[in-house]
């Protein structure tokens, strides 16, 4: 097992040194949202929306009070946030009871006015375009690293950091140097994400009881706007 972990180590190193991909990690966050139908009568209810981060792109999932049927073309017609931007978006998935929209640039901090055609209430007459009001909470603080601990038993190297809150990340690396300026991890480092935590695969052990630096490199809270550096110190073995 330790030796196909080591294998698997090298081989995600080697994988990352020749391609540069953006990666994420999501979270999910109730948001406030409604909804107005077109026309009178059958109208829609919201009961509850989430926004999503899913492999690198916002989502909003929004579930309904009511059951709905959905026409074979139905899309997201326009999405435009409350300062006048226009956003492309996509339809991901419809349920009977929900459905998911891909909107890639959208901002945390922002109310959103989206416009859906092809739907109604299951059960009416002519489908219709459906008005959805979204507002998504801005960041209340920011991102950071909550603890970090180094664990160097039986030659699996490793450093896991605990954040504040769930972190997005593109294009990341974790440098780890110590007092005299050795470095023990490089941009081709391979990164295990999970939520509000990651770990850093070593290719040799830290000393017990002895002080190193950290940064991370393109990291942000999930939702909001532009990638940051961490900086810390941490002691390993504590």
């Amino acid at each position: 097992m330790k030796k196909r972990m080591k294998f698997y180590v090298v081989f995600m190193a080697v994988l990352l040194s020749v391609m540069a991909l953006p990666e994420s990690i999501g979270a999910s966050v109730r948001v406030t949202a409604s909804a107005k139908m077109s026309g009178t009568g059958g109208a829609v209810k919201v009961r509850k929306a989430v926004y999503d981060i899913d492999d690198g792109q916002p989502q909003i999932e929004i579930d309904f009070a009511q059951r709905v049927s959905w026409k074979a073309g139905a899309a997201v017609k326009s999405v435009k946030d409350n300062k006048g931007v226009q956003y492309k978006a996509v339809l991901l998935d419809r349920d009977d009871d929900e459905c998911e929209i891909s909107i890639p640039k959208l901002k945390a901090g922002r109310t959103y006015a989206i416009k859906i055609s092809g739907v109604k209430k299951a059960g009416a007459g002519s489908y219709r375009t459906m008005a959805v009001t979204v507002k998504i909470p801005a960041a209340s603080r920011p991102l950071k690293v909550k603890h970090v601990s180094a664990d160097m038993d039986d030659g699996e190297y490793e450093v896991e950091f605990e954040f504040n809150k769930a972190v997005q990340h593109k294009n990341a690396y974790i440098i780890i140097s110590d007092a005299s300026g050795k470095t023990y991890s490089s941009k081709n480092f391979y990164i295990d994400w999970e939520g509000d935590e990651c770990t850093l695969y070593l290719s040799e052990s830290l000393k017990y009881g002895t002080k190193y630096s950290y940064k991370i490199v393109n990291v942000k809270a999930a939702g909001t706007s532009g990638y940051t550096v961490l900086k810390g110190n941490f002691i390993a073995g504590k």
